[in-house]
């Protein structure tokens, strides 16, 4: 999905696998200040923008469960 189609559905929660270099901690700064520019989004107002490991998420295998329940938390924080 590009950016135009992801801003037209005004999402809640925005999920981007982290990539290249840097923490964790580092990317999910990152993605604020990019996610930032357009302030209107539900999931820029609500600060629920998620940087996740990708190894979890984009690969099939044996840390798939884990890969859901990390995106199961991020789509319901307790």
């Amino acid at each position: 999905i590009g950016t135009e189609e992801l801003l037209a559905c005004g999402p809640e929660v925005i999920i981007q696998p982290a990539m290249g270099t840097g923490n964790i901690r580092q990317q999910q700064h990152a993605a604020k200040v990019f996610w930032g520019r357009w302030a209107n989004l539900p999931a820029v107002k609500n600060n629920r923008i998620y940087v996740v490991e990708p190894d979890t998420v984009l690969r099939l295998g044996p840390r798939l469960p884990q890969g859901a329940e990390l995106i199961a938390g991020c789509l319901h924080p307790k």
